[in-house]
Order: C-alpha cells, then sequence, then structure tokens
C-alpha cells in the first residue's frame, strides 16, 4: 500500500534510529524511524520497506558478511517498526557473482523470518543470455521478485517496455517496479495486480502511491 525507501542508492539512510546512530550510519534525514511508521499506519496497514544493499559492492566475502550483518540489523529494526517486507533494490548483479547475490539474500531471509523479502531485477539483465539460471536461483530464494522497470527505455514507449517485460512477468509472477517519475509506464500498467513506485527522496510521511501494491 505504501512504499518507504530505508536508504538511497548510495547506502545513506532517510531516517535515524537507535540501531542507525549504533553503528554510525549516515543519514540525509532527521526523521526518527518509529515516529515516522506511527505517521504511516495512520495511513495503511501496510508497509513496504526498499533497501539498497551496500554490501555486494565491496570485495572479499568477508567484509560483504560484515557489512551484510550491519544491513540486516537495519532492515530488522524496521520491520520491528512496523514494517511488513523488504523488497532489495540495486543489487550489483553486473559486478557480482551469483554465489555472493545468493548468500546475502539468505542473510536477510534469516533475519526477516517470516516476513517476505523479494528482489528486484533489471529488465536488462532478465533478457540477457543466460540469465535464467539466476533468475531460477532467486525465486527458489526468494518470497517474491519484482521486474525492475525504473531504468527501462524503449524506443517504442512504455508499450513496447511492458511488451519485453510481460514473460518474466508471467514466468515468475513478478511485481512490477517503476520510478515515480515514469509517468507514463504508471499510466500504462494501471490494470497490474502487482505494481510498486519507488520514490527517491527521505519524506516526513511517504504519500500514498498512484498504482498501490495489491
Amino acid at each position: 500500500e505504501i512504499s518507504v525507501t530505508l536508504n538511497t542508492p548510495t547506502g545513506q539512510l532517510n531516517y535515524t534510529s537507535e540501531v542507525a546512530t549504533y553503528l554510525g550510519a549516515t543519514s540525509v534525514s532527521e526523521q526518527v524511524l518509529y515516529d515516522a511508521m506511527e505517521e504511516v499506519h495512520l495511513f495503511t496497514g501496510f508497509v513496504s520497506g526498499v533497501f539498497y544493499p551496500q554490501a555486494l559492492y565491496q570485495e572479499g566475502a568477508d567484509l560483504q558478511y560484515a557489512i551484510a550483518a550491519q544491513e540486516c540489523a537495519l532492515m530488522k529494526e524496521f520491520l520491528h517498526a512496523g514494517g511488513n517486507e523488504i523488497l532489495l533494490c540495486g543489487i550489483p548483479f553486473a559486478q557480482t557473482d551469483t554465489a555472493s547475490i545468493l548468500r546475502y539474500v539468505r542473510q536477510i531471509k534469516a533475519m526477516a523470518g517470516d516476513e517476505p523479502v523479494g528482489v528486484a531485477i533489471p529488465l536488462a539483465l532478465a533478457r540477457a543470455d543466460g540469465s535464467w539460471a539466476l533468475l531460477e536461483s532467486l525465486a527458489k530464494e526468494c518470497d517474491f521478485l519484482a521486474i525492475d522497470l525504473t531504468e527501462a527505455t524503449s524506443v517504442g514507449g512504455a508499450e513496447q517496455i511492458l511488451t519485453d517485460a510481460q514473460y518474466y512477468i508471467q514466468q515468475y509472477d513478478m511485481r512490477v517496479v517503476l520510478s515515480e517519475q515514469q509517468e507514463e509506464l504508471i499510466f500504462a500498467v494501471h490494470t497490474y495486480p502487482d505494481v510498486q513506485i519507488i520514490t527517491h527522496y527521505a519524506p516526513a510521511l511517504p504519500p500514498t502511491p498512484d498504482v498501490p501494491i495489491q
């Protein structure tokens, strides 16, 4: 119903909290997590937390594991504050081996317990040769997958982008992830059952998206 961006694509948090302070995590907002979540729950009963992992940008399994543990703590705090699921966006698929990605996802799943965890997959990656093996592996690890169209472009416009994505949406029962700025695509997917709009900012209170998660 509402999508909350927990951090920026470069890793800065969009809130402050006890765990963030303890970890020394930088924030672009003075909004306190628990206060913000109380406000959000006045408007909705379901909150999706969008998180951009930074651990996978590091070299070496030990360093990745250490940073992932910190990220797990932040995401767990969000779930305790009233969050209902985690969507991992911006995973550096091109620079990271599949084993590291799956190891990270397993860490997040173990942290989340019964709460759903999903991964957003760029359309360009889904369409790449040999990507089916990664998609199949992620589908087994995650509660849901999403086709990330936030960077998708086509000379044919929104309809062509959706045509290109349709196979993956159906094959893996994917959610469609869009940016708030993609007005043409948002209009075009108004009949789709599962759409999530991501807003890249640090709000005091997230607005209700034009196309809610259903």
